[in-house]
């Protein structure tokens, strides 16, 4: 006998492309006075690769984006008293911690010709590999990374940087089927308070919460819980919400940060649509995932 034909969910015709406002980059200046520091006191002529971290905030103005910040404080080191005073200042100002990979020259020239598509690849293929490992299961920071290549000419004080933000292009680009305020939207806006409260508590969490990235909304009571594969993978899509802090303040279109969060939607997770008496196909529809750029204007997020 014939099986029933599953129903594939098909794409409004006239939807857009899902486009990412980029990174904007912030570096204060005591950034660069222990850059200088160390490449005395320690790194000398090596170009060695640092491991350093920056920080984001949600857009807190109506216009301007919150960049990438980096400070003295990025190179992570100190006592155990100060990383974990680093740590709490952290939490409670709102702000997460992007990993990067610091690659300090030696002269202007070869900051120049250095070769940035590779350094770029090998990012990219980091990126790949700890969604595939599920290490970014754990640690969602892992979905942010940047690198920073430098030039430190410490004879006339001037400094020379080059940022990038490895992301992960999905096979086929997601789609806007609308877009809007959450107090307006027809499902959500009666609850709206409740999530703003749940998304505001989850901002509080542990700084090396990986929670305090993105998290999963509950539609029918705006909770607000920590993200798992076992919750994406098993629950009706069309019963929650992916929040992911948006440093973005377009209100056309979200930050960078989203985008390695649908690729690890898109690689670690499946709809087990296909079961016994449906066709196979089913399983290469598209997927509908229903988005909130959390931001916070006006102290209230």
């Amino acid at each position: 006998r014939r099986h029933p034909r599953a129903r594939i969910p098909t794409m409004p015709a006239d939807a857009d492309t899902l486009r990412f406002e980029p990174w904007q980059s912030a570096v204060d200046p005591g950034f660069w006075a222990e850059l200088a520091r160390r490449k005395l006191d320690n790194a000398g002529l090596s170009e060695d690769p640092w491991l350093i971290t920056a920080l984001y905030t949600p857009a807190q103005n109506a216009v301007v984006s919150s960049p990438c910040q980096l400070d003295a404080r990025a190179f992570g080191t100190g006592d155990e008293s100060e990383l974990a005073a680093r740590a709490r200042d952290v939490a409670a100002s709102g702000r997460l911690e992007m990993p990067g990979t610091l690659v300090n020259v030696n002269t202007l020239e070869r900051f120049r010709a250095f070769d940035r598509g590779t350094l770029m690849s090998n990012a990219a293929k980091r990126l790949a590999e700890d969604i595939r490992s599920g290490r970014a299961d754990s640690d969602a920071a892992l979905l942010t990374p940047f690198i920073a290549l430098t030039y430190a000419d410490l004879k006339k004080w001037s400094f020379y940087y080059w940022f990038a933000f490895p992301a992960l292009k999905l096979d086929v680009p997601a789609k806007v089927i609308s877009c809007g305020p959450l107090a307006e939207h027809v499902e959500l806006g009666a609850i709206a308070d409740e999530i703003s409260r749940g998304c505001e508590a989850m901002l509080r969490r542990d700084a090396g919460d990986p929670a305090r990235a993105w998290w999963i909304v509950d539609d029918a009571t705006g909770t607000c819980e920590p993200p798992s594969i076992a919750s994406v993978r098993t629950r009706d899509p069309s019963t929650w919400t992916l929040a992911f802090v948006d440093p973005c303040a377009s209100g056309g279109h979200p930050g960078w940060a989203l985008r390695n969060v649908l690729s690890w939607l898109a690689v670690r997770t499946t709809r087990e649509t296909e079961t016994a008496g449906e066709t196979a196909g089913a399983a290469g529809a598209p997927r509908r995932v229903r988005v909130l750029a959390v931001r916070k204007l006006a102290g209230r997020v």
